[in-house]
């Protein structure tokens, strides 16, 4: 009983959790190393270095859909429910890059594995009632509804100090009392190989440096943190016609708000995203 903090290496990522929990502590750790058991499976399913996964059997013809394990086909699911959300601009099919001698239109969920990793550790410790914790990888975070620890739903975003708007390199946002659960960020260094949006014939990857999302769904932030860095100024319209669908489908607590910086070293925000500065 009380706080706990653990961290778990898995998927090539470093998951760091913490929380509070009425269960002993020697019950909470097995729950988050069976959620990470899962997350294991998860980077098996979809290793492209060897030639027997999943996804390369997949991607050769080996198995159909329907043939492959079930979480193979909620990964596929989940793509395609993103693929549709945003007109197409995210998808999962790699028409550019070349996998394991493969050169054509291959399945590649690589951009949204660490989200939807992140999803699933969150599920698993709910199901056990492990409901009071955060999860941060590499810079994204998801909250879950009923955290208590205070301190851990101000969220602090790194920043160049040649930022015009901002004299601090933190920049830091406050997500108490509101559907916000998750930000997550992308960036020309670290996300150019999960970038092959075909439906942009020119990606306008000049636009933005780095793009940062918020939202109540950690795989909906990274999904629109890649869509963002890829289209350019124009994602700002979109997130807003998004926005606007859902609240005329109320659906309001699945809005999204983002942060995006320029070349130029300045801020461009969608029309909500100021209210979560602290």
């Amino acid at each position: 009983m009380g706080t706990f903090s653990r961290t778990e290496k898995t998927l090539g990522y470093e998951y760091q959790i913490k929380g509070y929990s009425t269960l002993p502590s020697f019950n909470v750790h097995p729950i988050i190393r069976l959620a990470c058991h899962t997350i294991d499976s998860l980077e098996n399913l979809f290793d492209f270095k060897n030639p027997n996964s999943m996804v390369n059997r997949y991607n050769n013809g080996q198995v159909r859909l329907h043939e492959t394990p079930e979480l193979f086909q909620n990964v596929m699911g989940e793509c395609l429910f993103w693929q549709k959300e945003t007109d197409g601009l995210f998808s999962p099919f790699n028409k550019s890059m070349i996998h394991q001698g493969y050169n054509g239109n291959i399945f590649d969920p690589q951009g949204i594995l660490k989200s939807f990793s992140m999803q699933i550790l969150s599920e698993v410790m709910s199901g056990f009632e492990l409901n009071d914790y955060s999860i941060t990888v590499w810079g994204d975070t998801l909250i879950s509804n009923t955290h208590q620890l205070a301190e851990d739903w101000i969220l602090n975003i790194a920043q160049p100090l040649t930022v015009k708007e901002y004299k601090t390199n933190i920049i830091s946002l406050n997500f108490e009392n509101t559907h916000m659960k998750a930000i997550a960020k992308s960036n020309l260094q670290d996300n150019m190989e999960n970038i092959w949006l075909p439906q942009i014939s020119t990606p306008k990857v000049q636009d933005f440096l780095e793009t940062t999302i918020i939202s109540k769904d950690i795989i909906a932030a990274d999904v629109w943190s890649l869509v963002a860095l890829v289209e350019g100024q124009a994602v700002v319209e979109r997130i807003q016609a998004y926005n606007q669908k859902m609240v005329n489908s109320n659906q309001t607590e699945n809005t999204i708000e983002g942060m995006f910086l320029t070349g130029d070293y300045e801020y461009v925000f969608t029309e909500g995203f100021r209210q979560y500065i602290v």
